[in-house]
């Protein structure tokens, strides 16, 4: 494990993480395997589960209320490394190998160690990166009142977790890494992450997932500065102006600049209805606005069909409710399938609603018992 060194001043106790002493490889007992020319190539092949979807899902339902049920997950070192660290953090796991199915016991967003154990919880995590660089942010947040020292094997003390670390740092959290940037890291929980800080966010590399950041920001604990984003400018629509626009209408104070807004969540949610520009993204990331305990009315929603068409349907399913269309009459240019013309008509969708779906109002495709009038 980490080689960490105590350094007593005072009434000050600074603690140093070294990598210095790295955890020996295991070498291979496997033989090797010897392939001859391979002429032709003919089979059905099922693909095992996602290594980055097993483990990031394994470690949402740890953090989250109840039981969930994680079917078809990837048996690898990576996910064991996953499943270990979670029953060293008291998460209850019922797995069977034989159905790729683990049954997970989440614990409401505190790991249970945080609230019995009185000592450092380290945490080997072999070589996986879809591990180390989750559980670290997962221990500030929920680790409790402990200290936790992550290491990994002397490969994985050569893989940069720097950037990580100094982003947790300006939110105020106790966390350090060896002096390469890389691990061990010691992460001194001390009950969560502090609140009233600004989040300050550089989302250049990834703008479109900068759009959900905005509006999960608008229900955060305190504001969010999401910058170099300039590139919002030229999407499907302006996404700055769309972006601010709509966030304000929910009651946020926002600061818009050239290449970033800052978004300061209300006292109290306005019930709005949100315009999307035409705009997939829009429309799916304004979808969340409704995690703020008020009704949201998302216009436009068919503009989903570029990329993900019954992103509503797909919504709906793991709601347990079902989602109601405005009672507003809509008027959209529809392909009459029955006569393969194109016109205006009206849908009265409140007598409708059940009687097509989503993605076929998206796709502008609806048979002529459907259409209410024609304009």
């Amino acid at each position: 494990m980490a080689q960490v060194i105590k350094i007593s001043s005072g009434a000050q106790n600074t603690y140093t993480v070294l990598a210095s002493v790295a955890t020996s490889d295991k070498p291979s007992i496997v033989p090797g395997i010897v392939l001859q020319p391979i002429k032709d190539i003919c089979g059905t092949v099922t693909l095992p589960g996602s290594k980055s979807l097993s483990n990031r899902i394994l470690l949402l339902a740890a953090l989250s209320e109840g039981t969930t049920v994680v079917d078809n997950l990837l048996n690898s070192d990576d996910v064991h490394y996953m499943l270990g660290a979670l029953k060293t953090l008291g998460i209850c796991l019922e797995e069977s190998t034989e159905l790729k199915q683990v049954i997970v016991e989440g614990c409401g967003g505190q790991f249970p160690v945080g609230k019995e154990a009185k000592i450092d919880v380290e945490l080997f995590l072999g070589n996986a990166g879809t591990a180390m660089r989750p559980f670290t942010a997962a221990v500030t947040a929920a680790g409790g009142n402990l200290s936790y020292i992550l290491d990994g094997v002397s490969r994985m003390r050569e893989r940069p977790i720097g950037d990580l670390v100094i982003g947790l740092q300006q939110l105020g959290a106790d966390v350090s890494c060896s002096p390469t940037n890389c691990p061990p890291v010691r992460v001194n929980a001390n009950g969560g992450l502090p609140g009233g800080k600004v989040l300050d966010v550089n989302m250049n590399k990834m703008p479109d997932v900068a759009v959900t950041l905005a509006v999960d920001a608008h229900i955060a604990n305190g504001p969010t500065a999401i910058r170099d984003v300039a590139s919002w400018r030229v999407k499907e629509t302006e996404r700055m102006i769309a972006i601010c626009t709509e966030l304000r209408k929910l009651g946020a104070t926002v600061e818009e600049g050239p290449d970033y807004c800052v978004i300061t969540p209300p006292e109290k949610l306005n019930v709005t209805e949100i315009d999307t520009y035409d705009d997939h993204r829009m429309a799916v990331a304004s979808s969340l606005a409704a995690c703020g305990e008020v009704p949201v009315t998302i216009k436009d929603p068919g503009c989903t069909r570029k990329t993900f068409p019954d992103y509503f349907e797909v919504l709906e399913s793991f709601l347990g409710y079902p989602l109601t269309l405005d009672t507003h009459d809509i008027h959209v240019p529809l392909v009459i399938k029955e006569t393969g013309k194109q016109a205006l008509v009206s849908i009265s969708v409140k007598s409708h609603l059940q009687s097509f779906s989503w993605h076929r109002l998206a796709r502008h495709e609806i048979g002529m018992e459907h259409v209410a009038q024609s304009i």
